[in-house]
């Protein structure tokens, strides 16, 4: 389970904001907003979230790997960025310095709550593809529903329901947890991936 006590976990490097910090505002920068006014800051509290990269496992707990890999990979790169940043002529960059810097850019490209929901989306088309192909087999799709604990009162609404998927005109939306609404202009229904 998710607490309060899981830490706050920056998605863009502290090391990397502190390259835009204010002249004079030591570890501050200016934010700029379109729903607000600019104001200014610390890094600290700039492209941080509590728990960003923690995640529940689907039979209790957490993963909460990812926190360490990327505060090591930080670690290697912002050396290498500092150095760079601090140069005075020409720059030789060993393969490890190389590989360090690499490694960070290519990183922020997934470490955004961008590139978190479009995550999720890609797993709700997958959801959505998985349970059209077991709606065409009908005896298959009366097991796969009685596994996710669907219940239906009769037969007929559970064809309804069956057609309903197989016609592919409905999306589906994330409800929280392992949940899904399967949702059209007239219908909707809940599924719990198990």
């Amino acid at each position: 389970m998710i607490t309060s006590a899981h830490q706050r976990q920056h998605y863009v490097p502290q090391c990397y904001l502190r390259n835009f910090c204010c002249t004079g505002a030591k570890g501050q920068l200016y934010v700029y907003s379109i729903d607000r006014p600019p104001f200014r800051t610390a890094t600290e509290n700039l492209a941080v979230e509590r728990a960003f990269y923690v995640f529940e496992k689907k039979g209790g707990g957490i993963h909460n790997e990812f926190e360490g890999i990327f505060s090591a990979l930080e670690m290697e790169a912002c050396e290498t960025l500092r150095k760079v940043l601090g140069r005075k002529g020409t720059l030789e960059l060993s393969v490890e310095e190389r590989v360090a810097l690499d490694n960070l850019v290519t990183t922020q490209l997934v470490r955004t709550r961008a590139y978190k929901n479009k995550e999720a989306g890609l797993y709700v088309e997958m959801i959505k593809k998985e349970a059209v192909e077991a709606s065409a087999d009908k005896d298959q799709f009366k097991k796969r529903v009685k596994h996710h604990g669907i219940k239906f009162e009769s037969d007929g609404e559970f064809e309804a329901f069956r057609r309903f998927i197989a016609s592919e005109e409905w999306d589906a939306a994330a409800a929280g947890g392992d949940a899904y609404f399967f949702k059209a202009a007239m219908q909707m229904y809940l599924w719990a991936v198990p």
